[in-house]
Parts: C-alpha cells; structure tokens; sequence
C-alpha cells in the first residue's frame, strides 16, 4: 500500500511539474548588446555579410561600410542560447537579438556581461502553443516543398503596352503622376530591386496579374518575418492590393506603374495583434532587404497604438527618432535604399497626425488625394512633432484599382498611393541610375504641383515623372523671385555668403517668420524678424552644406515659398 501511495505521488509530480512547464508564459524581447568587440567580420571583407549589389549600392552613392554593418557577434548569439533563449534574429544595425523566452531565462539572459538592456515585445505565448504551432509549421515547410518541386518552369513573358486601353482602370491613376508617359519612354523600373514590408501576399503565385513576375525571375526572395519562414503566398489580402499597384500587369484590365522591377516581399504584420514586435520585424526584414542589394523598401505599414496600451506612442514620438521602425527606416536610407512608406489613414480620427516610420526624416512620406487631385480627408496630416513637413508628397488614394487575393477590386487608403508612387520611383531611378536615393526624394518633390508652396495635408503635392525629369536634366534651375513679397540674392549661394532678402511693401514693418527646410523637409534655418526692414541680410543659409532649399517666409497674412540653392 505504502510502494502505491509513493507512486501515485510521484506520478502527479510529474504530471503536476509538466503541466506547468507547458503552461509558462514564453514572450518575445528584443535584447540589446553593449559592443561588436572580437567580431570575426572585417571591413576589408565586406562580402563576408553583404551581397554584391548591397555593396555596388553604397559605391554608387559614396557611402562607406562602418563597423555598424557588422552582423551581431556570433558568440554572443551561442551564449544566449546556452542560456536557454530560442534566437528568432539577430539585428546588426542596432546590435540587438530578437529572442523567445520566459521570465526565468530572461532573467540569465540579462545577467550575460555583453547584455545593455531588454524590451518586451508582446504578450506572450504558452509553451505548448509554441510547440504545437511550431509543428504546423514544419509540416506546411514539407509540404510547400514537395509542391515546389513539381513547378513547371515557366517561359518569359513580355511586357508591351501599346495603347492606353491597356491599362484598363488603372489609366487614371497613373496618369495622375506621368507614370503612363514614363512607361512610353521605356521606364518601366527594370533593374530596379523593390521590398515590399506587408501582412502577406495572398494568391500572387496564382493570379494571372502577377504571373509575368515568376515567368520573368523578377521575385527575388521572399521570407515570412512572422512566422519565420520561406512562403508568404498563404496569408494577406493586404499585400497583394499593395503589390498590385506597382507590379501587375494583365493587359486591358490593370498596369502596375512598375511591372518590370524585381521584387522581395516580406511579411512582417501579424495582423491578429498590434505589439512592438511587428517593428522588430519590418527592421529585421530592411536588413535582409539590404543584404540581398534593394533599391527601394515600399511600405504600406503605420505604428502609433498597440493592444498592450503601455506600449502606445504618442504625438511627441512622432520625431523622426524615437521608434524602433524609424530608427530601421533611417539606417535603410543611410545606406542609399530609398524607403517610402504610407502616411496613414487617420486625416478623420482623433489622432490625426501620421504615424511611424512615416516621420522619418529620410522617409519618403506619402499621402492620398481623390480622382479630381484634392485632399482626401482620411489622409494623415503633418507635421512631425519636431516640425518637420509631412507628408513629402501624394497621389491617388480613393477608389484606386487593385488587384486582391481573388481578382480585380478597388480601394481606398494611402496604402495604395504609396506603392502607386514607389512604382513611379523606380521608373524614374531607372531613367537616372547615377541619383542617390536624397536625389531622387528631392527631384520629385520638385516636379509636384504644389512645390512653391508645401502644406501639411498634401505635402508638396502630385509629382509628375516629366517635370521630374526636366529638374534632373537641369537641377539647379531656380523657382522665380516671388510677386509683390519678397525677393533675394545671391542664387546660388557660394561659400559663407549671406542671403540678402528685399521684403516688398506687403511685408515690411510686420512681424516675419523665416524658414528654410532642406531636400527632406527637415527644418534647418529660422529667423523671426519683430520688424521687416527693407533689406535683410540672412547669414545662416551661408554655413549649410551644399543643396537645393526651401525658403519659406510668412506674416499673418501672407506666406511665400521659393527655391535656394547653395553651392
């Protein structure tokens, strides 16, 4: 009886001690690492962690490789792992892991001498809920490549667009930006390698509007960030719309405005939650993007609040510096990548203002106007919080032509006008090869149709691919001296010269404010004048560094803007 009573309590121990186990909380933290001291990765041997392109890219645009591009310390990753974490990535340009643990191994984790600090990233997950998704996984892995095995390979497919009527609904809002007169030119963003930042992309192997992409090898990758695999095809309705303004192509029915680029997709939305991992995701997915050699990183994605409200921004983080998905968005473009991201639809919510990383202040931002070029009202305003002007420039976002998981739909949302511009971005970079990305942001907020006189709601308004390419045929040609409020000179400037400013009658004598933004949007020169004189000379324009200004002067009554160049 004793030997029984022994042994059914160790039997509940057991099943006590296991069901425990399964039952711990796992969450997700990102771990930040205090150096990259010992790396085994060299300067000198840059293709040791960076493809060719990625590496041609920064040549072409004279940007150095540091020591930030280094990929985390290998040994660093076994010592956290030997600590009990389960590694999902690691992050070179904030020097972080990504990992999946429970309280207890956090705890050895941070105690690891290399480690500066953890952020939580989401609520968690159970251990048996880890595991049993975890065997779904691997068996759609086997699955998917058993099926990949059995594809036909398919022969190439031509893209021709001989009249209008091919671009069925989708004319309009290509007309919009010249991207139809961009096409007709041979633009059609060929040699253009573009990521895609989504939820999924839902069917794109299957529908025949994307059928030229595998016909022609213009996938160059794919990777789900979410669920830490290959197939991205499964899941998103979100992702194929967006995809299908740039790269569709099913002649009479829709043109993409970039049919012939190649692109890499990448799922880094989860779209059951809203937690901070998902900004992990997007940085760690720019990282892959720009190892494999990606010109542009479209992204169709906002962050502002989340369903654990302790993680929530506000308006004040909106200053290009403060989210881990701006800070991802601004090393991308440090690195010659042109990023462009969505402004958000919330123009009629109560937070209003656009989120991250559409604050970046190297973000190509963009907002939505409606078919007749006016502000569409669900469009997220600016300014950043700092001041800076946002959105940096619109097109089409109401009742645009799309292509969803199941065929031709419509839609509304900057989601849309985002991409439809990265398309246009392409072909116009395919048309200049030796711009850099800043060259290709300033050139087309040039070309807009509002430019003189930019605005929080359209930014610098509609850009046009042939004015665009006029402004890079000669870029220093020079916007007018305004009418009857100010003009100045010199233009260019050279040197330290100062900007001699003469206020016309309208503007003497009041209260002025003056401003100068740079190619960005990003303010650099303020000046506030208690009293306009007649002449005034300006000298901070002087000590910037050389390139194309905004110069913004208002009273309460009047405001002007016009283009400074500085040598």
């Amino acid at each position: 009886m004793q030997h029984k009573r022994l042994l059914f309590l160790l039997i509940t121990t057991l099943l006590v001690g296991n069901v425990s186990g399964y039952s711990q909380v796992i969450k997700k933290h990102f771990i930040y690492l205090t150096d990259k001291t010992n790396s085994p990765y060299s300067l000198d041997k840059p293709a040791d962690f960076l493809s060719k392109r990625s590496i041609e890219r920064r040549n072409k645009q004279s940007i150095k490789i540091t020591t930030r591009e280094f990929p985390v310390n290998p040994d660093y990753i076994t010592q956290i792992k030997n600590a009990g974490a389960k590694v999902w990535y690691s992050s070179r340009w904030l020097n972080a892991v990504l990992i999946e643990a429970s309280d207890a191994t956090l705890a050895e984790v941070v105690k690891l001498s290399f480690v500066k600090s953890s952020r939580v990233l989401n609520k968690g997950r159970q251990k048996r809920q880890i595991e049993k998704e975890e065997k779904r996984r691997q068996r759609e892995a086997r699955r998917k490549q058993k099926k990949a095995a059995n594809v036909k390979q398919r022969t190439t497919e031509d893209i021709t667009i001989e009249s209008e009527a091919d671009y069925g609904n989708s004319l309009f809002q290509a007309k919009m930006i010249g991207a139809d007169a961009m096409h007709e030119a041979g633009f059609k963003g060929k040699g253009i390698a573009i990521a895609v930042m989504d939820a999924g992309f839902q069917n794109v192997n299957s529908l025949n509007f994307f059928k030229h992409l595998f016909s022609n090898q213009q996938i160059g990758g794919t990777y789900d960030l979410v669920d830490n695999k290959v197939d991205v095809y499964s899941t998103g309705s979100h992702g194929t719309k967006v995809l299908s303004t740039m790269a569709a192509y099913l002649k009479g029915t829709m043109v993409g405005t970039a049919p012939e680029a190649t692109y890499w997709l990448y799922r880094t939305e989860d779209v059951s939650s809203e937690y901070r991992i998902e900004e992990v995701n997007w940085l760690i997915a720019a990282e892959k993007a720009d190892s494999a050699g990606v010109d542009i990183i479209n992204s169709s994605l906002g962050y502002n609040t989340f369903d654990d409200a302790s993680m929530n921004y506000t308006y004040q983080n909106m200053d290009g510096n403060t989210t881990i998905i701006t800070q991802a968005a601004d090393f991308a473009a440090a690195v010659g990548i042109l990023v462009i991201n969505s402004a958000g639809n919330e123009g009629n919510d109560p937070w209003k203002y656009i989120g991250a990383p559409a604050d970046g202040d190297s973000v190509l931002t963009v907002g939505a106007v409606n078919p007749n070029g006016t502000y569409a009202s669900f469009s997220s305003k600016g300014y950043t919080s700092d001041g800076r002007l946002k959105p940096n420039i619109t097109a089409m976002g109401s009742n645009v032509t799309l292509v969803g998981p199941f065929g031709s739909t419509v839609g509304n949302g900057t989601s849309f006008s985002a991409p439809t511009l990265t398309g246009l971005a392409a072909g116009f970079w395919q048309a200049n090869p030796t711009l850099t990305n800043m060259q290709i942001i300033d050139y087309l907020q040039r070309s807009a149709n509002q430019a003189a006189k930019p605005d929080s709601l359209l930014g610098y308004g509609i850009p046009n691919f042939n004015r665009a390419q006029a402004i890079a045929t000669n870029p220093t040609a020079l916007t007018k001296a305004t009418d009857g409020s100010f003009s100045f000179s010199p233009n260019p400037l050279d040197g330290s010269q100062a900007l001699r400013i003469v206020f016309k009658p309208s503007y003497r004598g009041k209260s002025v404010q003056m401003h100068l933004y740079d190619a960005n949007g990003k303010l650099v020169a303020y000046e506030h004048l208690a009293t306009a004189p007649i002449e005034y000379n300006w000298g901070k324009p002087g000590k910037l560094a050389s390139g194309v200004y905004t110069l913004k002067i208002n009273t309460k009554t009047h405001s002007k803007t016009a283009k400074v160049v500085k040598n």
